[in-house]
This record gives structure tokens, C-alpha cells and sequence, in this order.
């Protein structure tokens, strides 16, 4: 296992494109420090991530907004010391596939010429390592940021990293409202059914204080948050109007963002399963297929979006109420104990999580996939209802 303690005590911290991805010092320093039984050995860790600080994917939905510039030089591109050699592969080992999404949002120009949801300036033995990405720009790219801030240019074998990546109708590292019909079709009746009287009267002093159509625009909050995160993330001068009504916001699109991306409380089960059973399954299968002895990996990074890691904490009971800050990262360490089998230990931002149903941190396996095992389907195309079309 020196491997994966060779990766964590390369640097303080891995810079994941304008965030602190802290992998490094704060998962090994705890690693080191809390399991305080010999017999541990830290087997094999899957993280999963957010992407970087970006820009906007909405337009601006009020006046106040509308005069922000976002000047091309902003976007990140390819920074020296994260400039490696890569390599984007189907998961199944096949040519990278074309990614509607991804394609549209490059194609959309915000004021001052920077394009939507793209990234802004802010020894390595491929055999042991696994690295599973989104079809999307920012979340290829925060990848590349990170396996390079881990090892460092020079010290990449064979100089070439392959991460992998899936089609986007077939994606399950997230909540895929756009081509899971069950989804699309569940968050409609949410959205429009979800608001609880506080939610109306949230919604009403938003679009009063900001003189717009609030009763068009359930999501509107959402949109509102999300520019003003980026805004920040660059120093951007915010609107008084919008920071004297961000705490209204912020409540009211952590509401919107559960209600989309979790579903309604009395059907959540059922969408968490169909919206990240599959990402869980997967995390477990690896465990599995590690203590197995069938996977050479030692580590596998998942580079995703706030959806995924949100809905994550969610299934696994340990959410917050507070939306995943850019590069905020889940941990999942499997640990082997001589005497007592495995454990799982999960850390969120580099802090340790007890999850339902276990007593400390260390949760043994088999306590850990009774909780995520809920969330499995059998056939998540079928269950999802893929659409052909977005």
C-alpha cells in the first residue's frame, strides 16, 4: 500500500483548478491519526470530487446581472505545471464519446467572451491508479489538475494518463435529468409540487426585491446562486440588491437543488436509487473486487459535479444542508483489520463522517453496504427509462 501513501504525502495540497482539493495532507494526516488499531492497513481510497471554480451556466435572470463581463482571460487553459499528457477513453477502453452537453454549453459566449462552464485560473504507476471523469470539459480538466498536483509533471510514468469517461445518455455519476426519462419526468412533478409555504413566500420576496416574474422561474434562485458563487470565486463586485437577499437565495436553491436532484421526500428513496445507485454500487463493487483480489487498484478518483457529490451525502445520511463548495471531495478509505475483516471509513473535505447505523467512523463493510445497498437497481437503463434524445 505505499503507493496510495506515497500519493497522499506528495504535497500539502493538490490544487484543483481555482479550489484546494486537500488529498493530500489532510486525508494521509487523519489516515495516520485516527485508526488507532495496528492491525489497520489502508487498502485501497476512492474519492470523489467536484470540479474547479468555472463560470456561469445560466443567464443572467434579473437586470442586476446582465452587466457582468466574463473576459476570456479568465478561463484556466492549459496551466504549465498541470499540462500533462492525457488521454480520454470510453470506460469500456473505446474512442472518447461526443458529448451534446458539453458541445452546447462551449458554444454558448457570455458577455466579454468567455464561454459557459468552463474552467477559470485558479510518480505516478497508472496500473495502481483508476481515473473516471464526466464527458464534460471542467471535470476532464480539474482530473488533469489533480493527478498532476499529486505527482508532478516530471514524475509521471510512461508521460501519458488515460482517464475514462462514459456516454452521456448512459451516465450515472449523477443525476441524469437530461436523458433519464424517470428522472425528467419525477422532477417535473417536483419542482412543481415540492414548495412548502415557506418555499412561496421565499420565492415571492426574491422576484419582489428583484422585480421579476418569480411564478415562471421555480429554479430561478438556483441560477441566481450559482452566478454570484462564480462572481465571488473571481472577486467580482455582486449587486447590493442580490448580497442583501443572498441569504434568502442561498436557502431557497438548497431547497430547489434537493427537490431536483434528490426528488421529493416521500419519493426519494427511489430517485436517489435511480439518480446515484449506480455510483454507489460501483464504489462498492471496487471494494469488493479489491478485497477479492480481482482489482489492481490502489486508487480510484472520480471527477464530478456538485450534483453528484450532494446527492452522495444525501443517500449516505450525512448531508449538511450546505451546497458542495468547487473541488469539495468525498473520501471512501477500505481498510483491512488481520483480526475483525474490513472497515470503511468515509471523510468529507478531510473530515471524518460516522455514518447511520455505525458506531465510529470506521464502519465495518458489511454495515457499510447494508446502508448503500437500499439504492441499487438491477438495470439502471431500464429503471432509468434512457431517452435517445436529449
Amino acid at each position: 500500500m505505499a503507493a496510495v501513501g506515497r500519493i497522499f504525502r506528495l504535497s500539502t495540497f493538490t490544487v484543483a483548478a481555482g479550489g484546494a482539493l486537500r488529498l493530500s495532507k489532510d486525508i494521509s494526516d487523519n489516515a495516520r491519526r485516527s485508526p488507532q488499531n495496528p492491525n489497520l492497513e489502508l487498502v485501497m481510497v476512492q474519492i470523489a470530487f467536484r470540479h474547479g471554480a468555472r463560470t456561469p451556466i445560466f443567464t443572467a435572470p434579473c437586470k442586476e446581472l446582465e452587466s457582468v463581463t466574463w473576459p476570456a482571460d479568465l478561463l484556466m487553459g492549459a496551466l504549465p505545471h498541470t499540462d500533462i499528457d492525457y488521454e480520454l477513453k470510453h470506460v469500456s477502453g473505446g474512442i472518447k464519446p461526443f458529448s451534446k452537453y458539453d458541445d452546447r454549453q462551449k458554444r454558448m459566449v457570455l458577455k466579454g467572451g468567455s464561454t459557459w462552464g468552463l474552467l477559470t485560473k485558479g510518480t505516478c504507476n497508472s496500473e495502481e491508479i483508476f481515473i473516471r471523469t464526466t464527458n464534460i470539459q471542467r471535470t476532464v480538466d480539474s482530473a488533469r489538475c489533480v493527478v498532476a498536483g499529486m505527482f508532478g509533471k516530471e514524475k509521471l510514468k510512461g508521460g501519458l494518463v488515460t482517464m475514462h469517461t462514459e456516454n452521456e445518455e448512459k451516465e450515472y455519476l449523477y443525476p441524469n435529468l437530461a436523458y433519464c426519462g424517470f428522472l425528467k419526468s419525477r422532477f417535473k412533478y417536483a419542482i412543481q409540487n415540492g414548495g412548502d409555504s415557506a418555499f412561496h413566500i421565499r420565492q415571492k420576496k426574491i422576484g419582489e426585491a428583484l422585480n421579476m416574474n418569480y411564478e415562471e422561474k421555480p429554479a430561478v434562485a438556483v441560477h441566481l446562486r450559482d452566478i454570484v458563487v462564480t462572481m465571488k470565486a473571481h472577486n467580482m463586485d455582486v449587486p447590493q440588491i442580490i448580497l442583501q437577499n443572498m441569504n434568502l437565495i442561498q436557502e431557497q436553491a438548497l431547497q430547489v437543488f434537493i427537490i431536483i436532484q434528490c426528488g421529493l421526500s416521500n419519493m426519494r428513496k427511489e430517485y436517489l436509487s435511480v439518480g446515484i445507485g449506480g455510483f454507489l454500487e460501483e464504489m462498492t463493487d471496487n471494494m469488493i473486487k479489491t478485497i477479492d483480489g480481482q482489482s489492481r487498484y490502489k486508487m480510484i478518483l472520480y471527477s464530478v459535479h456538485d450534483t453528484s457529490v450532494g446527492s452522495l451525502l444525501i443517500a449516505l445520511g450525512i448531508f449538511e444542508d450546505k451546497w458542495p463548495d468547487f473541488a469539495a471531495d468525498l473520501a471512501f478509505e477500505l481498510y483491512r483489520d488481520k483480526d475483525q475483516g474490513y472497515f470503511v471509513r468515509v471523510l468529507y473535505q478531510g473530515k471524518e463522517k460516522i455514518l447511520p447505523g455505525c458506531s465510529s467512523p470506521l464502519c465495518p463493510l458489511n454495515k457499510f453496504k447494508e446502508l448503500v445497498s437500499e439504492y441499487f437497481i438491477d438495470n439502471w437503463e431500464k429503471e432509468c427509462q434512457v431517452l435517445k434524445e436529449n
